[in-house]
């Protein structure tokens, strides 16, 4: 009898989990927010929830990207508390990357860096591709749009070649936009 609420349980959080990624993937980061939060809420691990260790990125993602930003850092925090990093690698680049999110601008290069610079992070082509789509998104809000490109190309190409429609609309707008900010970047450079 035990069983079955935990096997629901576990039902639960794995479709809140993918209902969390499809929402992140649209770039609805408020339902993604809250999708992720149901399952880990910030700043905590749950005893006995393991699709929370795999909802980390998605909670600070989210969480950052709507005004949360304490939730994310004390989510960073957390995952730093309970070693996640130290669990795999995968969770070692979703640690990482969850931390450069976070952080502020002065050190968010370097920590993107040290996510993608992770061993043996390759072999998780879609969220290493997620970490590049953040860092070239991060990049570009900063005008290092040519910099940029280079992250936002390479998650692009991963996300096509998985079939990740929702993240290949938000990868190629991404790109698309890197666009008209070299024009402006090229056009500051010769009024100067």
């Amino acid at each position: 009898m035990l069983a079955i609420p935990r096997r629901a349980r576990n039902v639960l959080h794995g479709t809140l989990h993918a209902r969390t990624l499809a929402a992140i993937g649209r770039g609805d980061f408020e339902q993604a927010y809250q999708f992720a939060a149901a399952v880990s809420p910030p700043g905590k691990f749950v005893s006995h929830v393991g699709e929370a260790l795999f909802v980390c990125m998605d909670l600070v993602e989210a969480a950052a990207r709507t005004d949360h930003l304490d939730e994310a850092n004390a989510h960073v925090a957390a995952m730093r508390e309970e070693g996640i990093a130290a669990l795999s690698p995968r969770l070692a680049l979703l640690a990482a990357g969850s931390e450069a999110i976070a952080c502020p601008e002065d050190y968010a290069i370097e920590l993107f860096e040290q996510a993608l610079g992770v061993p043996g992070a390759d072999r998780w082509p879609f969220d290493r591709a997620r970490v590049q789509l953040a860092y070239g998104e991060r990049l570009r809000r900063s005008r290092s749009a040519s910099s940029s490109r280079i992250h936002l190309s390479a998650a692009l190409e991963v996300f096509e070649r998985l079939g990740a429609h929702p993240w290949i609309s938000r990868a190629g707008n991404e790109l698309r936009a890197t666009a008209t900010a070299r024009s402006h970047e090229s056009g500051l450079t010769r009024k100067n």
